[in-house]
């Protein structure tokens, strides 16, 4: 068990001018991370009439984050999807402004990070966060030129042990997949479900019209080598079962396949590594409308 956490700040990053853009900060290579925090201080805006920001938990200044550690991607979402996880691992609403970039797997029975997951940053020589930051228009009312002020804060959270243990490597990854057809979609092959590792779980969201939708699927089925089912279940039943496993309600759209919820067990991860164990991943998703996006984001244990 780790002794005690240890915090370490960067230098503050203007984001005044990079609205629509991409903003790279080269992180440390010296600690074992357990996450990173980072937060935007809103500036004064110019130009326009009566200019004022609307950023809020829907409608983030940051859409995007990438951790990438010698061109090995560990981590890369949008940030919707990064704020259901918090809000699902550590009850933490979303306010736009404030990220938090969990580089541990999350047990989210106990609302904790999972020792012995964090990130040695020590083993890498290049690592950095990518930001895409929103554009100035979709921030902001009243049409503002630009900003000054605005600056984004960032704090890196270091696990201390009293002794060496081992380390599991767990990324975070983001796919994402159109729906052209009303009814049964088969997705073959799965863009979730690769030969990478462990699954510890995959969160969804089903988007329509542009937003989150509840109604959009009717059901959803995955199977591997054409008779192993893993699962086949209603979209309500079984978004009633992730609401109790969780034990707060997602917000609308998300769901979740779940195999391990904490860190108890091992066992109960979906390993998929074997080419010649698993030769075809299924999913079959049933829609009531199209087209409908799917976005997943899976938590996966892979080898080192």
């Amino acid at each position: 068990m780790p002794t005690k956490v240890l915090k370490f700040s960067y230098p503050q990053v203007t984001l005044d001018g990079t609205y629509g853009t991409q903003v790279t900060i080269n992180l440390k290579r010296n600690n074992l991370i357990q996450k990173y925090l980072g937060v935007v201080t809103l500036g004064t805006l110019q130009g326009g009439t009566t200019p004022a920001w609307t950023v809020s938990g829907s409608n983030p200044l940051i859409t995007h984050v990438t951790i990438t550690a010698d061109n090995d991607v560990l981590l890369d979402m949008d940030t919707d999807m990064l704020n259901e996880l918090n809000k699902l691992g550590f009850l933490w609403a979303p306010d736009g402004l404030t990220f938090r970039i969990d580089m541990t797997d999350i047990d989210f029975e106990n609302s904790k990070n999972v020792d012995g997951t964090e990130f040695p940053s020590y083993a890498y020589n290049n690592i950095t966060l990518t930001l895409t930051i929103a554009p100035l228009a979709n921030v902001t009312s009243g049409s503002p030129t630009g900003s000054s002020g605005t600056y984004f804060s960032l704090v890196e959270y270091a696990s201390v042990y009293p002794n060496t243990i081992p380390l599991v490597k767990v990324k975070k990854l983001q796919a994402e997949y159109n729906l052209n057809a009303t009814g049964l979609n088969q997705v073959v092959p799965s863009p979730f479900y690769t030969l990478q590792g462990a699954y510890k779980l995959i969160l969804y969201k089903m988007i329509s019209g542009g937003v989150g939708s509840d109604s959009a699927v009717s059901k959803m089925k995955l199977t591997i080598n054409d008779n192993n089912v893993i699962y086949d279940e209603y979209y309500n039943t079984k978004k009633a079962d992730a609401n109790q496993l969780f034990n707060i309600p997602l917000d609308a759209g998300f769901i979740a396949d779940v195999y391990m919820a904490g860190a108890k067990d091992p066992s109960q991860m979906l390993v998929l590594l074997n080419p010649q164990i698993t030769r075809v991943i299924e999913q079959d998703i049933t829609t009531t409308t199209s087209p409908v996006t799917v976005k997943g984001v899976k938590i996966i244990y892979v080898p080192s």
